[in-house]
């Protein structure tokens, strides 16, 4: 089985609209920047050369030191809980139920893994002044640990490839027990990303372990199974019941941080993408037909701007002056701003305690290390509208909620403690960039480990608070009934309620756990995702008709009707054509003759009306209507209602290209492209042949493709007819476009070359379709990054956009990015956003190409000038 789906349409618009803004801090201006190259080109500089002077070290600060480097919301103060040498290395914290404070220590950061440096301390504070004096070695020997959460007296600890289980059974502190538990984090990765392994272990409100795979995937089973036992966590991220041990694929992934908010829905973070919410979880990530989980709410953007407060590292501006000079290959800070946005989101929590004033609590602290700064997010729900929405607080405009001018304070992981307040983890090191975003000049003269026997564990709590006491909890001791009292989240601290809850969990006496409602919109949403478990007709019809606008609801209905058959009868008296027709082409549904005639009624209504896209969509469904119908619709000469008749004669196949070249020159031009990609080659080969098309029509990657055709007589006609192949590397395309950054660019002339070349795979100002990353989620890293991410797309490829080949075992292949899979089907989605969904059993293997869907050369053509207008518009927020 294989199908196509096309995108929702104005539902995804409308929901994306609010989630784009953006800009940052300049700290070299474009022309300097072109000035600087210049002159290094004129030098004939081949090879970069740091000169001593141009490196100074900013040095460490002691604890009295750091205190003072804070900057903070007025209204709080920030404390030491514990610092070097009691902890180093700090990456993740979790507190017993007893108040013990347990520290995952990533000592092996960043190319030390084979050492096994990595450890588990135990701190305690045993004067009861909040400061925790004493720590033991719990378990060490651990090769880069990420995450850690106590259960039933013990430790569940990750180190990719494993996970285990710490006990100490004899009171010391020392942990007697090890256990594997699970294995096969990261298994089949080439090389593991340092900062992207299997991380943040967190109590679930469903009383399991929920853990992100931080995107390293991997085949996971139980210790000592074999592999056909395991699980692929592959895009996904993980769950585990801790008492039986079942483990399971949930909607994912992050990077490195994961929370859950009091109404028990869960975030995940991922450099620049600072707050993404989940917004549904198993069994439903098994469906193939839902649209993704995963969704970036803040309405800044989620690559949003920061405000930090120290200096710019010195070897940073080395560096992006560098690559703007096409020195050193990387990722190009835009314009030469080296930061002013977020790059290094990491630790998000939810805070959730009862000692911060009430507007604070649901709102989420998410660290940026890079930028050495806390940022603050205020989470918003409407009872009206599925989606939540994030925005920076009104009196925080330029300020971050926490920052300091020590450039050492790397913020990694917030938490939740026993006493209510935030604490934060601070790995505290000179620097935390991946090793391999070093040029090698600069690499040479950097200690990367440089503070790994440095650490500090800080607290925040409001001025109001005063002078208290740190009375130890002892959750261990209480009775059943009166943990049961304290899982109200509303009236006891979210910490204090999970805590309770895993005591009770443990003893097996744990009951449903009540959460707090979401809302009327979301409990249609939850009740749309039942039905697609067991479907009811009258149901899944009233949950249609009060679903608006809110595609999380009207998706869902729409993939519960086609699971069980059901489309006919609930959408046929659908009086909302544009809703229907959005959504059924959003499942990918073609009716059968049976189901066709149910759903006349619906199609008779979009053939009486025929003045907008989605009647044709609705047509086009309708086997009753005809070619010669459809042909006269592209006929009319409206571009949108033309583009929608035509991708309905396509997908039925039959003489489709006979039509559109006998109409070609008064085709619109979106047509002809989308014609020229599903012609077959033959067919293009006759119309190049007779001129009816010419060679600039074409595409680069379809020039590319018909000259390495795999038929040598193909390959022959194409070269006669397109010449031979002008091979132009990509560091010669970038140094003849570099010019455009001095340039004055024109946005509306950029916006009509966005539309011909980019608008198929990217969305940017509304426009576009996303089948690559949303413009807005680079766009504050300026013209030189995008520039650098247009010429070269394959330089820095977000895993999320890997472009993947699936090979059937006919011996067919289909590519595009992994949208998702599951035990029945692997969705791929190509340029256009058109997602091929193919049956499991009959897929033969899944390959990542580690490459973009992104075709290199597509600037082909492009003069420097209209270079520097497509620049302007995609720099532009809004297009203006």
């Amino acid at each position: 089985m294989v199908s196509t789906r096309q995108p929702i349409g104005n539902c995804e618009k409308k929901r994306k609209s609010a989630l784009r803004q953006g800009r940052g801090m300049e700290i070299w201006s474009v022309s300097m920047v072109w000035i600087v190259f210049t002159l290094a080109i004129a030098r004939g500089q081949d090879e970069p050369v740091v000169e001593p002077d141009d490196l100074p070290r900013l040095p460490p600060q002691s604890v009295e030191e750091a205190l003072k480097s804070f900057q903070l919301r007025p209204g709080f103060e920030i404390e030491l809980v514990a610092s070097e040498p009691q902890v180093e290395d700090p990456v993740a914290i979790c507190f017993d139920p007893d108040g013990a404070l347990y520290v995952c220590e990533m000592r092996g950061y960043s190319e030390r893994r084979d050492e096994a440096l990595g450890r588990v301390s135990r701190l305690t504070d045993e004067d009861g002044d909040g400061h925790y004096e004493k720590a033991t070695v719990f378990a060490e020997g651990l090769q880069w640990p990420t995450g850690l959460i106590c259960w039933d007296g013990g430790v569940f600890v990750l180190a990719t490839p494993n996970l285990y289980f710490f006990k100490d059974e004899d009171g010391d502190g020392v942990a007697e027990k090890k256990e594997g538990v699970f294995t096969g984090f990261g298994e089949g990765v080439k090389e593991l990303n340092v900062q992207a392994l299997a991380n943040s272990l967190t109590w679930g409100p469903n009383g399991r372990i929920y853990g992100s795979t931080g995107r390293n995937g991997g085949l996971v089973r139980r210790v000592g199974s074999s592999s056909e036992d395991g699980i692929s966590l592959r895009g996904a991220d993980f769950s585990f019941d801790p008492g039986t041990l079942e483990i399971r694929r949930e909607s994912g992934t992050g990077q490195y941080g994961l929370a859950f908010d009091d109404w028990g829905q869960r975030y995940v973070c991922s450099n620049s993408r600072h707050l993404i919410a989940v917004m549904y979880d198993w069994p439903w990530n098994e469906e193939s037909l839902l649209p993704g989980a995963l969704v970036d709410i803040p309405v800044d953007g989620s690559a949003a701007e920061v405000f930090r407060a120290s200096v710019v590292e010195p070897w940073r501006v080395i560096r992006t002056r560098w690559r703007v000079q096409g020195l050193v290959k990387g990722i190009v800070e835009g314009g030469g701003r080296a930061s002013g946005y977020f790059t290094s989101a990491s630790g998000l929590t939810v805070y959730r305690g009862n000692l911060f004033p009430d507007q604070f609590r649901g709102n989420v602290f998410v660290g940026d290390v890079g930028s050495n700064l806390v940022h603050r997010k205020i989470l918003e729900r409407s009872e009206d509208v599925v989606q939540l929405s994030a925005r920076r607080a009104a009196d925080e405009k330029g300020v971050e909620f926490l920052t300091s001018t020590d450039n050492w304070f790397r913020p990694v992981q917030c938490a939740n403690g026993p006493d209510g307040a935030l604490y934060i983890v601070d790995m505290y090191r000179e620097t935390i960039e991946h090793p391999s975003s070093f040029p090698a000049p600069l690499k040479e003269r950097i200690d990367l480990n440089s503070g790994n026997d440095r650490g500090r564990i800080w607290r925040v709590v409001p001025t109001t608070v005063g002078e208290r006491d740190h009375l130890p909890v002892s959750l261990s001791k209480k009775s059943s009934a009166d943990l049961e009292a304290l899982l109200e989240v509303g009236e006891n601290g979210g910490w204090m309620s999970d805590a309770a809850d895993q005591v009770l969990v443990a003893r097996g006496e744990r009951e449903d756990r009540q959460l707090r409602e979401k809302g009327a919109a979301w409990s249609r949403f939850e009740l749309a995702l039942s039905q697609l478990k067991e479907a009811d007709t009258e149901t899944l019809r009233e949950l249609l008709e009060a679903s608006g606008e809110d595609e999380w609801i009207g998706r869902t209905v729409a993939a519960a009707s086609s699971k069980h058959g059901l489309v006919p009868q609930v959408f046929a008296e659908c009086q909302d054509l544009d809703m229907a027709a959005s959504l059924l082409r959003a499942i990918s549904f073609r009716p059968t003759e049976e189901e066709a005639l149910d759903l006349q009624p619906l199609f008779d209504r979009a053939r009486k009306r025929l003045s907008r896209p989605s009647d044709v969509v609705l047509m086009g469904m309708d086997p009753a209507t005809s070619a010669d119908e459809l042909w006269g619709i592209v006929d009319r000469g409206d571009p949108e209602m033309a583009k929608e008749a035509f991708t309905s004669l396509r997908k039925r196949g039959g003489e489709w290209e006979a039509g559109v070249l006998e109409r070609w020159v008064s085709l619109p031009t979106a047509i002809r492209a989308e014609a020229m990609r599903y012609f077959g080659t033959m067919t293009l080969i006759e119309a190049l042949q007779s001129e009816l098309i010419v060679s600039s029509e074409l595409s680069f990657s379809k020039r590319m493709a018909l000259r390495k055709h795999s038929n040598k007589k193909t390959r022959s006609l194409a070269v006669a007819l397109l010449g031979e192949e002008i091979v132009v590397s990509r560091d010669d395309a970038l140094n003849l476009y570099r010019p455009a950054l001095a340039l004055d660019g024109d946005s509306d002339a950029g916006q009509k070359i966005f539309s011909e070349r980019c608008a198929i795979c990217h969305e940017a100002n509304e426009k576009g379709v996303t089948a690559g990353p949303v413009v807005d989620s680079f766009r504050n890293q300026g013209k030189a990054m995008l520039l650098e991410n247009l010429i070269q797309p394959n330089r820095e490829v977000a895993p999320q956009f890997f472009l993947w080949e699936a090979e059937l075992k006919s011996g067919m292949r289909h590519a595009g990015i992994l949208v998702s899979e599951n035990a029945e089907t692997v969705t791929l989605m190509q340029a256009g956003a058109i997602e091929t969904v193919l049956n499991r059993s009959e897929v033969k293997r899944l390959i990542n190409l580690n490459q973009s869907l992104m075709t290199p050369g597509l600037e082909s053509g492009l003069t420097v000038q209209q270079m520097a207008d497509l620049l302007e518009y995609l720099k532009t927020p809004g297009g203006d």
